[in-house]
């Protein structure tokens, strides 16, 4: 036996052995290190994301806001026993590109950013390096880990449900509209200098036309025969519905009271036109009031105005509707399907007036026409939303009725739309304009759809609802969901 060979075989072996211990020791070195580096990772993406979605709930701010919060949420972590501390470069603000899902910034251009980008990043060059456990054995003691987030204010599908029924211009008429007659005044509320002040205006807005001898003021006749003593009876009467007779008797048929004795038996621009707003205020009856300012809905229209302005400073890909109530059906119709021409909504908006189809307040039918352009055009992955506005009460059940008036039925209805739209998923944002409007019922719908109830009372002057319901569309187009796309 060669015991020389027997010890080199053993040696040869110990060799092997030492080598195949170095190997799993690398290996194990390489799982564990490897294993803990992934752990790190994801916690650093985690606070990427944070940092976004926190940087951009401030994007219709301003840059130095949207920063400071994506800092200090960068800074709430810590990773690898390191704070995640990030630096200017980290955070970009720029524009998604929804169809090419790509980040651009928008640092020196006038484009406004609808992103944010953030790169957390623990580096050697950053002295926050991840240390290793095992690796130093290889001469390897610390790593690099970066991860990246961005975030954008989410999709969109709103439907803006609006009251366009006779009432919605009883602050600038002498006299309130019913179904072409007279219930009460809103000089008690607004007092008569602002009522014949507005009623001035939409005289100018219309053109100051010339009819006879008018004049602004009303004047009473001296002859007792005003068609002729006024110009009238050679004049042809301007719109579709009414006359020159008719106009006559309604004056001359205004109630007894400290209210109306002003313009009783007297004729003018002042008392023609709140004529046509309280005895043929709907647009194939009197096609030009769209053009004045009726209020409170002039209000109304200029509140859409600012929203859609809002809207358009955030470059998203939002979409929105405009459903109108109460149609000529008596129930509601569907201006604008959901769209991001948002010019063709302030077009239709802007161009209709109370009393557009009806006289009366269909808000279930109003609601259910929403609830149906969402089901039917929404897109899967939007936010879904709907804003009612109303001056009054629900007074017609959702089929209609067939013109008949029901309060009880059509708040009732209304209702129920509430809890239909409960299951679809969909908030309802309600908003009560005047001291007229059926808060408890508004309210009930906001609650019940995890949505939102806002109150605009208004006051003597028309420009607190102006400014009011301005304030609360700004909020509506201010909140946005949040979305991580990146």
């Amino acid at each position: 036996m060669n015991h020389s060979k027997s010890r080199v075989r053993r040696g040869n072996v110990l060799v092997f052995v030492v080598l195949i211990l170095v190997g799993l020791i690398g290996i194990m070195a390489l799982a564990v290190d490897m294993g803990y580096l992934y752990v790190v990772r994801a916690k650093l993406q985690a606070t990427a994301e944070a940092s976004a979605l926190a940087g951009a709930s401030a994007l219709g701010l301003n840059e130095t806001t949207v920063r400071q919060r994506a800092l200090d949420y960068a800074a709430k972590n810590t990773v690898g026993g390191t704070p995640v501390a990030l630096q200017d470069q980290d955070i970009q603000l720029g524009q998604w590109n929804y169809a090419a899902r790509t980040f651009n910034p928008t640092a020196g251009t006038n484009l406004t950013p609808n992103a944010v980008h953030v790169t957390a990043q623990l580096a050697k060059s950053r002295n926050n390096a991840v240390g290793l456990f095992f690796a130093p054995i290889l001469g390897i003691n610390t790593a690099d880990v970066g991860a990246s987030a961005t975030a954008v204010f989410g999709s969109r599908d709103i439907v803006l449900v609006l009251d366009y029924s006779a009432s919605m211009n009883d602050d600038s008429s002498i006299s309130q509209s019913s179904g072409g007659g007279r219930t009460s005044s809103s000089i008690p509320k607004l007092g008569r200098t602002a009522v014949e002040n507005q009623i001035q205006l939409m005289y100018q807005q219309l053109g100051s036309p010339t009819y006879g001898k008018l004049t602004f003021t009303p004047q009473a006749s001296k002859t007792g025969n005003p068609l002729i003593e006024f110009g009238l009876s050679g004049v042809k009467y301007p719109y579709p519905s009414g006359s020159w007779s008719d106009y006559i008797n309604y004056v001359a048929g205004y109630p007894s009271g400290t209210t109306y004795d002003p313009y009783r038996n007297k004729f003018g621009y002042l008392t023609l036109i709140d004529y046509w707003q309280a005895a043929w205020p709907s647009h194939n009856q009197t096609p030009d009031l769209w053009k004045a300012s009726e209020e409170p809905v002039a209000s109304v229209k200029d509140g859409v105005t600012v929203f859609l302005a809002f809207m358009n400073q955030q470059p998203t890909d939002d979409r929105i509707g405009f459903v109108s109530y109460t149609y000529t059906d008596f129930r509601a119709h569907l201006e604008v399907s959901l769209t991001t021409d948002f010019t063709s909504i302030q077009t239709r908006s802007q161009q209709m007036q109370a009393g557009h189809y009806t006289p009366s307040t269909n808000i279930a039918a109003g609601l259910e026409a929403a609830r149906n352009e969402l089901k039917t055009n929404g897109r899967a992955t939007a936010a879904k939303v709907i804003v009612l506005l109303t001056d009054g009460i629900a007074n017609l059940p959702l089929n209609g009725g067939g013109g008949g008036e029901n309060p009880s039925v059509g708040i009732a209805d209304a209702k129920t739309q509430a809890n239909l739209a409960l299951k679809d998923g969909f908030p309802i944002i309600t908003i009560g304009l005047g001291i007229d409007a059926d808060v408890q019922t508004l309210q009930y719908i906001a609650n019940k759809t995890n949505g939102v109830f806002f109150q605009v009372p208004g006051g003597k002057n028309v420009n607190d609802f102006r400014q009011q319901l301005f304030d609360v569309f700004a909020q509506i187009a201010g909140y946005q969901p949040l979305l991580l796309v990146d």
